[in-house]
Formats: C-alpha cells, structure tokens, sequence
C-alpha cells in the first residue's frame, strides 16, 4: 500500500476541516460586561447580549442575600432585570465598597 498517498489524504481533510472553521462566521462584534467590587474587577466578553446578562443574573444570584432579601423581596419572585436592578441599587447605596457594571457592545475590527 501506498502509505505516502494515505498521508496526503490525511493532510488533505485535516486542510479542509481548517478551511471550513476559517471560513464560518466571526461574530462582527462581542459584549464585554465589566462588574466592579471590594475584590476587584471581573471583564467577560459574551457572542451576544443574552449570554452577557445571562453571566450577570449568574453573579446577582450568586451573591444575593439576606439583607437584599429584606429590602428587595424573595429573588424567585423577581424577574431577571429586577434581580440586576435591586442587587446594584442595594450595593450602590448601602455599602462602603459600592458595586456596578457596565455592559457595552464592542465591535470588533476585521482589519487586524
């Protein structure tokens, strides 16, 4: 058998597995959401605005509490904005290390 022909039939499709991943879309733009608190900053870039807010409820959620409970209402209650909304008004207003975010489109230059 010709084992030189195999290798180019090897080489060959991995070419054309490598031209068909270059050739699919690129996003023409990500959405970078930065969140600010006492421990730092935290920059994520998402392919579209529903996965960013969807990273922003995640953190929202994780860090809810007692105390935002309190002046907010239960989380299961509140809608997804809402979350965001109480959760950064409650640490915007009620503590010494103030938390925000910025959630921006960015759009991404193909001259590069």
């Amino acid at each position: 058998m010709n084992t030189k022909m195999i290798e180019n039939t090897a080489d060959h499709f991995e070419d054309e597995k490598y031209l068909e991943r270059l050739s699919r879309k690129t996003p023409s733009s990500v959405w970078v959401l930065v969140i600010e608190n006492k421990y730092g900053t935290q920059i994520t870039a998402h392919s579209t605005a529903q996965n960013a807010n969807n990273a922003l409820y995640a953190y929202c959620a994780e860090w809810w509490d007692e105390f935002i409970t309190e002046k907010y209402g239960v989380i299961t209650e509140l809608d997804r904005a809402e979350v965001i909304e109480a959760y950064f008004d409650y640490y915007a207003s009620f503590h010494i290390y103030p938390e925000w975010y910025l959630l921006e489109e960015c759009k991404l230059d193909d001259n590069l």
